[in-house]
C-alpha cells in the first residue's frame, strides 16, 4: 500500500484495509455494515497498474495498491464531479 509491506488477511476488504492504516480514500456510497455498494466510484485506487474501486476489492493475493498517483486522484474527482453535478440538478 503505497510503498509499504504489509501482511493481510485474505478476503479482506481493500477499502477497509486501506481505512484501518488510516490513509484516506473517499467512499461516498460505501457502508460498512450494508457492504460494498459500487456506484459512486470515488473510492477508486491503482490496483497493480489498474484503476478499481477499493470498496469492491477482496484482497486474496499479493497486490501493489496506490491511493495517491496522478491518475487515482483524477478518478477520483472525475468520480465526484459526476455525482456534484447530478447532485446540482435535483437538489433545491
Amino acid at each position: 500500500l503505497d510503498g509499504t509491506d504489509y501482511l493481510v488477511e485474505p478476503g479482506t476488504n481493500l477499502l477497509e484495509f486501506i481505512r484501518s492504516r488510516d490513509t484516506f480514500v473517499p467512499a461516498i456510497c460505501y457502508n460498512e455494515s450494508m457492504g460494498p455498494i459500487q456506484t459512486c466510484d470515488t473510492c477508486t485506487v491503482e490496483i497493480d497498474g489498474k484503476i478499481e474501486r477499493a470498496c469492491g476489492t477482496t484482497i486474496d493475493r499479493p497486490m501493489t495498491v496506490n491511493t495517491t498517483t496522478d491518475q487515482v486522484q483524477a478518478s477520483q474527482k472525475e468520480a465526484l464531479d459526476r455525482i456534484l453535478e447530478k447532485h446540482m440538478l435535483y437538489c433545491t
